[in-house]
C-alpha cells in the first residue's frame, strides 16, 4: 500500500475503520525482497532514482536486528527502523526469499561492465573487496 518515507521499505497491511484506511507499519523480510526485485526492474527500465532506493533499503536491512544473522519476522516499522516483533520469529522461507532478491540485486549489478560507474556497484564492490558482508562494517551508502 506504501513505502515508509523514512525507513525507505514497503507495508502493505491497512485496516478500515469507520470508512477510513488506516496503514500498519510492519514488513516482513519477503515483502522487502520482492520491493527489491521491482526496483532492480525500475532502475532497467530507465529510472535512475530506483538505485537510491535501493541503496536506501539494503542500508535499512543493514541496520536491522538480526538473530544469528537471520532477520526476523515481521518487523514493526518505528520511527524510519525496524524492530522485531515480540514474539522474536525467525522463518527459514522469509530468509531464504530475501536472500534470494539480495542474490537478484547483486547479479543485476555485479556481471554488467557498464555498470562500474554506478554508486551502486561501487558500494557493493567496496564489500566484496573487503571480504566484509553487509551488515558487517560493510555500508552499502551510495557515495555518487
Amino acid at each position: 500500500m506504501g513505502v515508509d518515507t523514512e525507513a525507505k521499505v514497503p507495508y502493505d497491511t491497512v485496516l478500515i475503520k469507520d470508512g477510513k484506511v488506516v496503514p500498519q507499519y510492519y514488513v516482513n523480510t519477503t515483502e522487502i525482497g520482492l520491493y527489491l526485485n521491482i526496483l532492480v526492474e525500475v532502475e532497467k527500465a530507465g529510472n535512475a532514482d530506483a538505485l537510491v532506493r535501493i541503496a536506501e533499503v539494503l542500508d535499512t536491512l543493514e541496520k536491522a536486528p538480526t538473530w544469528n544473522g537471520l532477520f526476523f519476522w515481521p518487523y514493526d516499522i518505528v520511527k524510519g527502523e525496524l524492530k522485531p516483533t515480540a514474539e522474536g520469529i525467525v522463518p527459514a522461507v522469509d530468509n531464504g526469499n530475501l536472500a534470494f532478491a539480495l542474490a537478484g540485486v547483486a547479479g543485476a549489478y555485479l556481471t554488467s561492465e557498464a555498470q562500474p560507474n554506478k554508486p551502486l556497484f561501487r558500494a557493493l564492490m567496496r564489500c566484496w573487496k573487503d571480504k566484509k558482508p553487509v551488515g558487517q562494517n560493510c555500508t552499502m551508502k551510495v557515495v555518487a
